[in-house]
């Protein structure tokens, strides 16, 4: 098994290798961008909170609130998933048209949108 690569922070052009991690410290990277972005430095408050407590009392709140948020995301992309299939099963059914979707309230609300020509056309006796 390969050990683990350490955390470097405040990488940027001028300084390549930029700072190792202080294993005392949050893990959490602070300030502009992600780990490896110019600017950001690692979090200065003491660690033993969240995953595997290295996180402060402030981040492991911040990084369950983030994930609980992440999931919730991925359920809404499943359920739009579902709903962008049943649009284009529904304007293969009528021949033409658009789907349009709009949140309103607890779920979605469906419109289908169609040309005066489409309308005529299934209209016509």
């Amino acid at each position: 098994m390969k050990p683990k690569k350490s955390r470097r922070y405040e990488k940027w052009a001028g300084k390549p290798g930029g700072v190792p991690e202080n294993l005392n410290n949050c893990v959490e990277n602070v300030g502009f961008g992600d780990v490896g972005s110019p600017g950001g430095r690692q979090c200065s408050r003491l660690r033993g909170y969240g995953k595997d407590g290295l996180y402060c009392r402030q981040h492991a709140g911040q990084t369950a609130r983030d994930a609980a948020r992440e999931k919730a995301y991925e359920a809404r992309g499943a359920e739009n998933a579902v709903i962008q299939r049943e649009g284009a099963e529904l304007i293969k059914r009528v021949g033409a048209g658009r789907v349009y979707y709009s949140e309103s309230g607890p779920g979605y609300r469906r419109e289908l949108i169609l040309s005066f020509e489409t309308v005529e056309r299934l209209l016509a006796p």
